[in-house]
């Protein structure tokens, strides 16, 4: 994986983390980490070899995340 494509890959790890401590209203150092939720490289990994657009929802810190797109485009959603 080039270092660009590295910089995207953790830049959606951390819109994630970001909109849930929003959304929770805890700032973002005190969440738990998301690894221990799902596998961050497992998660890009389905993105990056998608040539579909894929969903994946999963529950962080009482919250629903929703990522939706394939390899050009992702779009992250997060609800209680």
């Amino acid at each position: 994986m080039s270092l660009t494509a590295q910089r995207y890959e953790d830049q959606k790890t951390i819109q994630i983390i970001e909109q849930v401590a929003e959304k929770s209203d805890t700032p973002p150092e005190e969440l738990p980490l998301l690894y221990e939720v799902i596998d961050p490289d497992a998660l890009n990994g389905v993105f990056e070899s998608a040539s579909e657009p894929v969903t994946v929802t999963f529950s962080y810190c009482e919250c629903t995340v929703t990522v939706t797109g394939n390899r050009h485009v992702t779009t992250i959603d997060v609800t209680e």
